[in-house]
């Protein structure tokens, strides 16, 4: 059967703690099995251990303010550094806290100090760790002035958006949700799934949803978020708006061409070159009745209109110095 020894060592051990009583009459520590065990020094298991065989166990940086520490428990103060490098025989390190207690006797006066010692080596690793991501993330949220910053799951199959500006009013927007791709311009979905799961990818360039029904360019970039074993835990990104691409839409005889083309949209072009409509009559071949109905319709090219009417007279304006662009919008800029 196990003794209550064994049995206290299991549980330090488990615990990652460890206790001592330190006689300030003969300046000595005895400690319990745990920091033995902690210490990887189980030859001196149950011998008080004077100060100076003590500060050996520990980092020679820390030496000065261990000793200065015990010198105010000696004195009857509580010490102001509390947090101790250990080195094991490995040279590996562990960082522990001693948490001392001051014991009385019977008479209540000072006769020692309780002190237990706890190894917050992981905690401290995870709260570097955890500093070390927020500056990279607070780094690339500056270097990008993004639009959104989200979080992703290590699998990318459900993200939530952390931040919106108020640049964009994307369409899908719930905290948590397995629907993102709804953001994506449905011509590049399939891309982006590819590019989800291809971890050697950080950088990609989509159209996003900025209103319903209308995209722009977007370019995201991200960075894994990995525990203190480096496993990807989670994806952490930021996308922001590119200044808005064109697409010329001049000299076409592809009806997409003429998509979106207004009657107001030909009466400013021939507005920019100050053209009359008699002029854009001679230059495109369209009678001027044809031209006036188009000017004065409303809608975008409408039934009654033939695309090859609107081809002659974009045709026109073209060679006259105007230039007509398809935005990802769907929308019809000019300009000169």
């Amino acid at each position: 059967m196990p003794t209550s020894r064994q049995l206290l060592r299991a549980l330090e051990t488990m615990a990652g703690v460890g206790f001592g009583i330190f006689n300030t009459d003969d300046g000595t520590v005895r400690w319990s099995d745990g920091l033995h065990v902690m210490a990887c020094d189980t030859e001196s298991v149950g011998r008080p251990l004077p100060l100076d065989a003590m500060a050996d166990l520990f980092h020679a940086e820390d030496r000065p303010r261990l000793f200065e520490a015990f010198h105010q428990m000696m004195r009857g103060s509580a010490p102001i550094h509390r947090r101790f490098r250990l080195v094991r025989p490995d040279r590996t390190l562990r960082l522990l806290d001693l948490q001392p207690q001051q014991l009385v006797d019977a008479n209540h006066y000072p006769c020692g100090w309780l002190i237990c010692v706890l190894d917050v080596t992981e905690a401290d690793n995870l709260a570097r760790f955890a500093t070390r991501e927020r500056q990279r993330q607070q780094a690339l949220l500056g270097f990008f002035d993004p639009d959104l910053a989200w979080l992703s799951s290590a699998d990318a199959r459900q993200i939530e958006l952390v931040f919106r500006s108020d640049r964009t009013d994307v369409a899908v927007d719930t905290a948590l949700t397995q629907d993102w791709l709804e953001l994506i311009h449905p011509d590049d979905r399939e891309a982006m799934q590819a590019v989800s799961s291809d971890t050697s990818k950080t950088l990609v360039r989509c159209r996003i949803a900025v209103a319903p029904g209308q995209y722009a360019w977007a370019e995201s970039a991200r960075m894994p978020v990995r525990d203190a074993s480096g496993m990807l835990v989670e994806w952490f990104g930021v996308t922001r708006l590119l200044p808005e691409p064109s697409v010329s839409v001049t000299r076409s005889d592809d009806d997409s061409a003429i998509v979106g083309m207004t009657g107001a949209t030909i009466r400013a072009a021939r507005a920019m070159l100050d053209w009359t409509i008699p002029i854009l009559s001679q230059r495109a071949g369209v009678s001027v009745s044809t031209i006036m109905r188009i000017e004065e319709a409303s809608d975008p090219t409408p039934s009654t209109r033939r695309p090859a009417t609107m081809s002659k007279l974009v045709a026109a304006l073209s060679d006259g110095g105007v230039v007509f662009q398809h935005t990802v919008t769907g929308k019809i800029a000019i300009s000169l």
